[in-house]
């Protein structure tokens, strides 16, 4: 059993009969990854039960040979014994779950390299989209406080052509001065689609702001 932690995972194993012969905590290191694979071949055959189906360490352990199961945490949550979360003991109980064979623990599937290459593509991709909408949310709460006239140009901060204006008038004042022919022409330049916007753009960008 493996409970999983950002900068260390805590190990437990646990015999078929139920004893607990080894504990140990390692890091979330290459180094750390290398002490459990020499441990666990030891004692091979061994399966694993952690609480995510991802991650380094889980390909890792899958790349042994060794077979992978997941418990989620909210259900080991409710086999848990007691209401505190104890590393220890939660790394015993997904061994536990593991060996008595608890209907949540699932074995991890995996598929072929191109299909893993893909896999792990998505969740970068999804990742990055996450971080992008955390970011355009940072950048709405600064522009509110600071230049709120470019929030109403755009139909979406994050877009290109909002991003683009504001690197090229970084501040109000600079937007305030333009006239309505540079805003035109920097229009043009982007491309915009939506010229008849125009008069309306130019007048967000003269209205005084607090």
């Amino acid at each position: 059993g493996i409970d999983w932690a950002d900068t260390s995972h805590q190990v437990a194993i646990v015999t078929a009969a139920g004893h607990c012969i080894s504990e140990m905590n390692i890091a979330h290191t290459s180094e750390g990854f290398s002490q459990l694979c020499e441990h666990l071949r030891v004692l091979s055959p061994v399966q694993v039960n952690i609480e995510r189906p991802d991650g380094l360490l889980v390909d890792r352990l899958i790349e042994q040979g060794i077979a992978v199961y997941v418990t989620p945490p909210r259900i080991a949550a409710h086999r848990r014994p007691r209401s505190s979360k104890d590393d220890r003991g939660d790394a015993r109980l997904l061994a536990n779950l593991l060996r008595i064979g608890d209907e949540e623990c699932r074995l991890v599937q995996r598929h072929g390299a191109t299909v893993e290459t893909l896999h792990q593509l998505l969740q970068a991709y999804e990742q990055l989209q996450r971080q992008q909408i955390r970011t355009a949310n940072q950048l709405r709460q600064v522009l509110k406080q600071y230049y709120p006239a470019l929030l109403h140009l755009f139909s979406d901060v994050s877009k290109n052509i909002a991003l683009v204006f504001l690197q090229t008038y970084p501040d109000p004042q600079a937007a305030r001065c333009l006239t309505y022919q540079q805003v035109e022409y920097f229009l043009k330049g982007q491309s915009y689609r939506h010229m008849q916007r125009l008069d309306t753009i130019y007048q967000h960008l003269q209205k005084p702001a607090l």
